[in-house]
């Protein structure tokens, strides 16, 4: 009797495995080591999860893992987080299509349009790809004026002509985790000066009698949107770009307790940034700082209380020409090159009265990684400056709005562009419309570079943190954050192994940021049986 009970037991453990191999997370072992029993005695209702515990008897038997497996119902998934209480009263919009089929699977308020956060690099790296091609590469010149006599001597100027290049001195460029930058790393973001260094030694300079010019006129003074939050503009996330963009246009801000008061420094330190600094020291109370940043001055102002010895943050540098110029000329002093310093100008005719009757010559021409990459690094990790170079270059070259360029291709309902990265809470946009550029994006030349450029669940960027489960190496998209607003579109294959392409977006939900995160990770995961 009890060998046909054990029979029994084994023949109803491999109909209830074999029933949920769809689920990522089932745990495969031979049923013969697992003791099974359901969270309630009774027979679940159809349609609802049923919640497995599984023991297995080979480990510590206080080890257990909880499965959840899914029915075979995804639209029930997408309807209770609807109705969650924190979402029922959001602005909500989906859209999902299967471009394999042309069919749409699901939507919900598709054509209203919602801010989309960081989504909205979508639709700037697209059409960069679109109009430039994965090739395309920004110029930063070095050139010089003037005369080299026989001892070695110029007499003129050295000049660095930004061409709008996001990318130069970039730690994207050289961090294996750009969250955090290691000494090692941040040498190798300066590299470049060396190489610099080596041509103009080449021309057998040995002392410059002019200075070091560097030139952002290439992008005009105010780079800045308007619509831009003032609370946001002292994070790094909102550096403005320059024609000359450098080190990420970031600075380290750091205060230290020193004696009775604080003090404050920049890092790199050959920034010109002014630091007007009110900190106090309050060793009762908790650390509470506020950094203000004024557009366009230059200037950072430190407010607050100070509880501790030393407390770091990273924020914008407003100037970077001038840190460049400054940094390149100390430079040049260490390789025993003398100059007369390091200057910024930001407009052409500052740059003439500075300029010999010789006329420019190129020492070098500096380029960057491919747009491509370029663009990897922008849509994986979010990188807000580069969106706004690459919104601001496709203009330049095509005297052209995104948005218009756009209209050529796609229909544009819904659709308002106010930045290139997301950062700007008046931009609008449709699920309808993102699926449309991502349909579009389908079938174009560029698509290899653009799906590539996409974040991966657990490798790398925006999703490095979602869980295991049919994502995993399947799912390619952008991820959209701010405060109340969570967006995610991209590409995915479902069960059958059809290519969908999927849009959501939600404003004024009540949740923080990971858990809306984690709940449009289970929505997500539903559109894989959407038929």
């Amino acid at each position: 009797m009890s060998k046909f009970k054990n029979m029994i037991w084994v023949l109803l453990v491999t109909i209830i495995v074999s029933s949920c191999s769809r689920n990522d997370n089932i745990i495969k072992s031979e049923p013969k080591h697992f003791n099974i029993e359901t969270k309630e005695s009774e027979t679940p209702k159809s349609k609802e999860p049923i919640i497995l515990k599984i023991q297995d008897n080979k480990t510590d038997v206080s080890k257990l893992k909880v499965v959840e497996v899914k029915t075979n119902n995804p639209k029930k998934v997408i309807s209770n987080f609807l109705e969650l209480p924190q979402i029922k009263n959001a602005g909500v919009g989906i859209k999902v299509v299967n471009l394999d089929k042309e069919k749409v699977l699901y939507e919900k308020n598709s054509n209203r349009s919602l801010v989309p956060a960081s989504n909205i690099k979508l639709i700037t790296t697209g059409i960069a790809l679109e109009t430039l091609g994965a090739d395309y590469r920004f110029q930063t010149t070095v050139t010089y004026d003037g005369v080299i006599n026989k001892n070695g001597i110029l007499d003129g100027n050295i000049y660095i002509i930004g061409g709008g290049d996001p990318t130069l001195g970039s730690k994207y460029l050289v961090s294996k985790n750009p969250d955090y930058v290691s000494g090692i790393e941040r040498k190798k973001q300066l590299e470049f000066l060396d190489i610099w260094i080596k041509e103009i030694e080449k021309l057998g300079i040995k002392k410059i009698n002019g200075k070091i010019i560097a030139d952002s006129s290439y992008l005009p003074k105010t780079t800045l949107s308007t619509t831009w939050e003032w609370g946001d503009l002292r994070y790094y996330f909102a550096s403005p770009p320059s024609g000359l963009t450098f080190m990420d246009n970031n600075i380290r801000l750091t205060l230290k307790k020193y004696g009775k008061g604080i003090s404050a420094s920049i890092s790199p330190s050959y920034s010109e940034t002014k630091i007007t600094n009110k900190v106090v020291i309050d060793p009762k109370n908790k650390n509470k700082i506020t950094i203000v940043v004024v557009p366009y001055s230059n200037e950072i102002i430190v407010l607050g209380t100070l509880n501790k010895a030393i407390a770091s943050y990273t924020t914008i540098m407003q100037k970077p020409a001038p840190t460049l110029a400054t940094l390149f000329s100390e430079k040049l002093e260490l390789a025993g090159i003398e100059n007369n310093g390091g200057i910024a100008r930001d407009e052409k005719s500052e740059i003439e009265k500075y300029e010999t009757n010789q006329g420019m010559k190129e020492i070098y021409i500096n380029y960057s990684p491919r747009l491509e990459k370029i663009i990897e690094y922008t849509n994986k990790y979010s990188v807000n400056l580069f969106a706004e170079h690459l919104k601001l270059e496709v203009e330049k070259k095509t005297n052209r709005k995104i948005k218009d360029l756009w209209k050529e291709k796609i229909k544009i309902d819904g659709l308002y562009i106010y930045d290139g990265s997301g950062l700007s809470r008046y931009n609008g946009v449709t699920p309808n419309t993102i699926v449309e550029v991502l349909k579009y994006m389908k079938n174009s030349n560029e698509f290899e570079s653009f799906y590539n450029s996409l974040a991966e669940p657990k490798k790398n960027g925006t999703f490095k943190t979602f869980e295991d489960g049919v994502l995993v190496d399947n799912l390619h998209g952008k991820s959209g954050t701010l405060t109340g607003v969570k967006a995610y579109s991209g590409y995915m294959h479902n069960e059958d192994g059809d290519l969908l392409a999927f849009s959501i977006i939600i404003n004024h939900h009540g949740m923080s940021g990971i858990t809306i995160g984690k709940k449009l990770e289970q929505v997500m995961d539903s559109f894989y049986y959407l038929k």
